[in-house]
């Protein structure tokens, strides 16, 4: 049994972790709200949904409204969780968990940011135009739970080589 002056063991050190908020916006013809961000390693443009990584102890619903309005603009109050991802790492990027929020419907006017290539309102059918296969999932499931489905998770596996 431990003494009293025993030090606790050290825990072994976890790897990093990305936590992200994401909004799902969408307007009057049910499209959904795409921004197209810089890549770090090419400068090409990748579709996402409008959010992204939170600061550290930051909260996820705030890091989406935070990053939403900085993106587009567009003042948001995400409550309702509709989507939650798991990422494996990949390209230098550690694990990660995307947590995807109702953005509800927009009416707004989009004031991209310039640090954003473009933006695109996408209809449901043309997201696998957009977003890569675990992307267009986690989106459609969002969509779904919109529309009153449950909230569901998905594990992207790691890239294979």
């Amino acid at each position: 049994m431990p003494s009293l002056t025993t030090k606790p063991a050290r825990r072994p050190h976890h790897p990093p972790r990305r936590l992200a908020g994401f909004a799902l916006l969408r307007n009057r013809a049910d499209e959904v709200l795409l921004i197209e961000t810089r890549t770090q390693h090419t400068g090409s443009g990748r579709w996402t949904l409008p959010g992204g990584s939170a600061e550290p102890e930051e909260q996820l619903p705030l890091a989406c409204r935070r990053l939403v309005r900085a993106q587009t603009g567009l003042e948001l109050f995400p409550e309702r969780l509709l989507a939650v991802y798991q990422v494996a790492a990949r390209e230098g990027a550690p694990e990660g968990t995307g947590h995807v929020f109702d953005g509800g419907l927009c009416f707004a006017r989009i004031a991209l940011a310039d640090e954003l290539l473009s933006y695109r309102w996408v209809p449901s059918h043309a997201l696998g135009d957009f977003l890569p296969p675990h992307a267009e999932r986690g989106v459609r499931y969002a969509l779904d739970a919109a529309r009153g489905a449950p909230v569901r998770y998905l594990c992207v596996p790691p890239a294979t080589r």
